[in-house]
């Protein structure tokens, strides 16, 4: 498995995680990230969809989907951005942002062992684009 491969597929395993606790546990995720409890069924709902987006990079992983690794690096940024404007707008606390940084920041993993494997011949990524 390349490195990239590795990134997306611990990546997964981590959104399944944060999903499986959303599901379960929302008001404990909420108090950690600091921000106010739900009062309703959508941050159940939320780690649903956490645990079927973390099935698709466990398998892209799994399947050295490149393009997909790819989408997920220019992409998972701007859930930084978009939780920024969030929390300006004042619709979320501060401390959401750590999804954010989270995401950010496994996007430039990604990023880093993308470029880690077509220097060791793993990928050619870098020509295909």
């Amino acid at each position: 498995m390349s490195k990239a491969a590795q990134s997306i597929f611990y990546f997964g395993v981590y959104a399944i995680a944060l999903g499986v606790l959303g599901l379960l546990a929302p008001d404990f995720i909420a108090d950690v990230l600091q921000i106010d409890r739900p009062a309703d069924s959508w941050a159940r709902f939320t780690g649903a969809v956490a645990i079927w987006l973390g099935i698709y990079y466990v398998v892209c992983g799994l399947n050295e989907v490149h393009s997909f690794f790819l989408a997920t690096v220019v992409l998972r940024p701007v859930v930084l951005i978009t939780l920024i404007v969030f929390v300006m707008f004042g619709w979320f606390k501060p401390g959401i942002l750590i999804i954010g940084l989270i995401d950010t920041l496994g996007a430039a993993t990604t990023c880093w062992a993308l470029r880690q494997d077509d220097r060791i011949g793993r990928s050619n990524w870098l020509a295909q684009q």
